[in-house]
């Protein structure tokens, strides 16, 4: 009795074990599978939306900063990753002569965009937000058809990311505020589409984003 008694306990509580486990895997794939929504409402807003050290590259010293003003789900903003940005970084940016930055701007509408800015804002937290900008925006045809956390979390493992920190600030969300204090921004600067690009601080208003037509604009800039 007292065997039958010591099993019957110890299968209860692989029941109980299987329940918890049940329940955390639960909660956690709706924490994954849960949209994404910026807050809403008056965001307070300092001197720069942008924290330096993630979302810039490019000297403190050089003569030319550029804004861009973008949204991950854009396709006009992955044509500007894919087919500009290389050039600017490897002629203008690391020669010294232009400080590129980049401004969260999802757009409404645009639902798995703000989960994007989102893993941008994690990947930052660990000095890797260019590396995430790049494999979000080059893989853009994959994650907004759907799964996106799913291909977010790809792209953190193949970075080598330090997952457990990268979950958490994944689930709890934190950087939203700061995201929503981008498009405010934004929006007060009469940003409404995506890319909006500001040369120190005038509007680039060029017909393409091709290289050629923003060198002529950054050189002019830099009174070349």
């Amino acid at each position: 009795m007292a065997q039958q008694r010591s099993l019957k306990n110890f299968y209860l509580f692989l029941g109980l074990v299987a329940v918890i486990g049940g329940g955390a895997l639960f909660w956690k794939a709706r924490q994954d599978s849960a949209p994404v929504i910026l807050p809403t409402g008056a965001m307070p807003i300092g001197a720069d939306s942008v924290a330096p050290a993630a979302y810039q590259m490019g000297s403190d010293t050089a003569p030319v900063v550029v804004d861009e003003w973008s949204d991950f789900e854009c396709p006009f903003c992955a044509r500007l990753a894919v087919l500009t940005l290389p050039d600017v970084k490897r002629r203008l940016v690391e020669t010294g002569l232009v400080r590129w930055r980049f401004n969260d701007f999802p757009l409404p509408g645009h639902t798995s965009s703000p989960g994007a800015h989102l893993a941008g804002a994690c990947a930052a937290e660990q000095n890797q937000f260019w590396a995430m900008h790049d494999l979000i925006y080059f893989n853009q045809g994959q994650w907004v058809r759907g799964g996106a956390r799913g291909h977010f979390n790809d792209f953190a493992r193949q970075m080598a990311l330090d997952m457990g920190r990268w979950g958490a600030c994944m689930n709890e969300r934190a950087p939203l505020a700061r995201i929503a204090q981008s498009v405010q921004r934004g929006a007060a600067l009469g940003v409404g589409s995506t890319p909006t690009i500001f040369i120190n601080g005038r509007l680039f208003r060029g017909s393409s984003l091709s290289f050629d037509e923003l060198r002529a604009a950054i050189q002019s800039a830099a009174g070349q």
